[in-house]
């Protein structure tokens, strides 16, 4: 059996247009054939950049465990409306990545 990695990153703050190229950037570290947790415990604003990134992640890894963790009441209700908890896992809590397996990406 073929055990997949896990990676998990933590964003912070508000992710709108002026911040589309840092969080393409950020997105994009996460490898082909991972699995990903990316924690939004700490982001206060997105706008439609930043869903446009989730999507493309997904897009790029479209058989990978993606599982968006920590959404604040607001951002879960936005994700729910556009439909992205069909194409993720929309969790409450971050520890999806075991320890042994996890690749840490923090970002602030």
């Amino acid at each position: 059996m073929n055990e997949r990695t896990a990676v998990y990153v933590e964003l912070f703050g508000e992710y709108d247009l002026s911040r589309k190229a840092e969080v393409e950037e950020i997105l994009g570290t996460v490898p082909a054939e991972s699995d990903a947790v990316v924690d939004l415990r700490a982001v206060t604003y997105v706008d439609s950049t930043f869903l446009q990134a989730l999507a493309t992640l997904r897009k790029r890894l479209p058989d990978s465990r993606i599982t968006l963790s920590g959404a604040n009441e607001h951002l879960k209700r936005i994700l729910t409306l556009m439909s992205f908890d069909k194409m993720f896992e929309i969790g409450d809590c971050v520890g999806v990545a075991t320890p042994d397996r996890r690749s840490s990406y923090k970002f602030e």
